[in-house]
């Protein structure tokens, strides 16, 4: 699987530069650029989509009263990039208006960085956080990473316009092909299926969501 350095290589091939990096700390302009922008291009990456391999589950740890309008204040989590959600489910398939207000949630900075409001008691939380290990990434996803960092490298490694363009176009076109990867590989929370009720002789439907 591939690691920093590789994943950097694959970047300086596929804008024409075939002369392998060994280290992001060497004195190459390659290098150079490559450690530049690694860390930048993939954090822009996790935030494009809802990765499964980078999905994380905390229980919330509570920073004391919460401001007005609010039931409770949590702290965020050190190594998440966003929050997806509080609880297990998304807002869209909550049952009722209760379960939606009760997982409704807002991030507000403070003094010693970020913290989650909520109207949610004992909330537990899903977020985004980097992948330490490049290896759970995924091929697709590796691919649309190293896509990245070649339209940002490409100017000052190639200075060809059309290279620049080129390598966007197929940024582009991996991260659609990894993001239909990785939805093929989860499923949403099953919807409420219809219930059937008779009365007084008339059959209809009664749906959890309220139609």
């Amino acid at each position: 699987m591939a690691d920093q350095v590789q994943i950097c290589n694959m970047a300086l091939a596929n804008i024409g530069s075939y002369v392998p990096i060994q280290s992001l700390s060497e004195h190459s302009k390659e290098a150079r650029a490559c450690a530049l922008y690694y860390d930048h291009c993939l954090d822009i990456l996790l935030r494009e989509f809802e990765w499964n391999f980078a999905k994380r589950s905390i229980e919330l740890a509570s920073l004391g009263e919460p401001p007005e309008g609010w039931m409770y204040r949590y702290q965020y989590p050190t190594d998440a990039l966003y929050v997806v959600r509080l609880g297990q489910f998304a807002l869209k398939n909550c049952k009722d208006d209760l379960s939606r207000l009760k997982n409704m949630f807002m991030i507000v900075g403070t003094d010693s960085g970020k913290a989650i409001l909520s109207n949610t008691d004992d909330a537990s939380c899903v977020y985004i956080a980097k992948p330490e290990n490049p290896n759970v990434m995924g091929p697709m996803f590796v691919d649309a990473l190293a896509w990245s960092i070649s339209s940002r490298i490409a100017p000052g490694i190639t200075g060809d316009r059309q290279t620049t363009i080129d390598a966007s176009g197929m940024y582009n076109l991996m991260l659609n092909k990894a993001i239909a990867r990785d939805l093929s590989e989860s499923s949403e929370p099953p919807k409420q299926e219809a219930e059937t009720v008779q009365v007084r002789g008339v059959t209809t439907e009664r749906r959890w969501d309220g139609q």
